[in-house]
This record gives structure tokens, C-alpha cells and sequence, in this order.
């Protein structure tokens, strides 16, 4: 007769078993794709934006299921509150309510599932400049920026903003490839920026003789106090006033 002891090695056998097969099953829904945990040029999403036309975004990924959607958000929830290595595939799983084997048909593993949310979030920084059509005529170059240092700011000041840039820093060794990710995404905010500054140019609205430096010091001076105060916890929220004076502060500096 089978003892209690050997039952429960029998069961624990079992379910060794078949997880093992949900990620056997899971690997091959992603053969082809992606090696698990490494992050393709369509995963880290912004691509190099030098030679974009004007009107075009820097980061135009595929769109994703419903499903894929829903465990994105579960696991955006999990890796903001626990990190990556507090997050584990069940909590994941919980937070998306969403099976287990379901999760990794879709994203294959958690290292995978972590370079795919920091892609989307990636995504959703370099559209942040992509609000103005910057072909349109070039009347007042210092309300488009004052528009756009606005909107730089707002974003840089909000607590997902900050959960992503500490996720990049924190996990930049072992996953140097988001690292690059969060970069490029950057980079193809600032040639949105250049090419602000190009056109004003043109007209003869702005001299700026190094159109690539004065984009980047645009965004350096919008990520001024507020970016950093937010970054290591001195403050939590940001009003409108303080908003707009590092906005305008920004705009003012830089057309002077």
C-alpha cells in the first residue's frame, strides 16, 4: 500500500511535471520570436529616430491582444511595487487574472515579461513629444516649447515616470539591453525636439548652431527640480504652479 509519504512525492512529482510542459509548450509558442529574455529592436521599441519624417512617431510596435494588454498591466502593477526580484510569475499571474500557462504562451518567462513592459513604457515616454505637429507654420516657436516643456515636465514629475527611470538604473547591469531601451527612447524624444528647433531655425525665429546639444540641455532643464526631488523621495506631488515654473523657467533660460 502506497504510504502517505510516498504519495505526496508522487504529487510533487506530478506538478513538476506539468509545469515543466507549460514552459516546454510555452517555448515553443516562441520559437521564431524571441530568445527568452532578450529584447528584440520590435521589443525595445524606439527605433534610432535620425531620417523620421516630420508627423511620424519614433516607436510604432505591434499592436497586442487583449490578453497580451491585460497581463502587461499585471505585471506593470508587480514589477512598480515589488521590483523584479520580489515579482514572481504567480503574483503576476494574480495581478492579470490570468492562468499561469496562459502568461507564458504569451511573453514566455518573467525576464521576457520584464523587458516587454519596460518596452511599452518606453513607448509611451518617447510619444510624450508627439502631441504637436511640428510641420504645421512656425509662428511662435516659444509657445510650441512652452507647450512641449509642459508636457515634458508633467511626465517626468509622475510616479511612473520615476518607477521606470529606477527600474532602468537598477536593472541596467542585469538587463543592459532595456538600459539601452530607456536611452533610445530618449533620444528619439529629443530629435522631436531638434527638429522644433530646426524649423524655427529655418524661419529665422532661433539661431541655435548645435541643434543636437540644445535638445538635449531642452530636456535636461525640464528633468530640473522636480525630476530629482520625485527621483529620491524628498517630494511625492507636484501642483500646477510647480508645473509650470519649471516649464516656463525652462522655456524662458533657453530662448535667452
Amino acid at each position: 500500500m502506497e504510504t502517505l509519504k510516498e504519495r505526496a512525492h508522487t504529487n510533487d512529482i506530478t506538478r513538476k511535471a506539468k509545469t515543466e510542459a507549460g514552459k516546454t509548450e510555452a517555448g515553443k509558442a516562441q520559437s521564431g520570436k524571441v530568445e527568452a529574455g532578450a529584447v528584440t529592436d520590435a521589443q525595445a521599441c524606439p527605433a534610432d529616430a535620425k531620417g523620421q519624417e516630420a508627423g511620424t512617431k519614433p516607436c510604432d510596435t505591434p499592436a497586442l491582444s487583449k490578453k497580451a494588454k491585460q497581463i502587461l498591466d499585471g505585471a506593470r502593477s508587480a514589477f512598480h511595487e515589488l521590483g523584479y526580484e520580489g515579482t514572481s510569475v504567480d503574483e503576476i499571474a494574480r495581478r492579470a487574472g490570468v492562468s499561469k500557462p496562459t502568461l507564458y504562451t504569451h511573453f514566455g518567462d518573467k525576464q521576457a515579461l520584464f523587458a516587454a513592459t519596460f518596452a511599452r513604457e518606453c513607448q509611451d515616454y518617447a510619444e510624450t513629444a508627439f502631441h504637436d505637429d511640428v510641420a504645421d507654420t512656425m509662428t511662435c516657436v516659444e509657445t510650441k516649447l512652452r507647450s512641449l516643456a509642459h508636457e515634458l515636465v508633467t511626465f517626468f514629475v509622475a510616479p511612473d515616470t520615476q518607477r521606470m527611470f529606477r527600474s532602468a538604473v537598477a536593472e541596467a547591469a542585469r538587463f543592459p539591453d532595456l538600459g539601452r531601451a530607456y536611452f533610445k527612447a530618449g533620444e528619439a524624444t529629443k530629435q522631436r525636439i531638434k527638429l522644433i528647433l530646426e524649423r524655427a531655425t529655418e524661419h529665422g525665429l532661433l539661431a541655435v548652431p548645435d541643434l543636437d546639444l540644445a535638445a538635449h540641455q531642452f530636456v535636461v532643464l525640464c528633468k530640473a527640480d522636480g525630476f530629482y526631488k520625485g527621483l529620491f523621495m524628498v517630494e511625492k506631488t507636484f501642483s500646477k504652479d510647480d508645473i509650470n515654473r519649471i516649464a516656463n523657467g525652462t522655456v524662458e533660460l533657453f530662448m535667452n
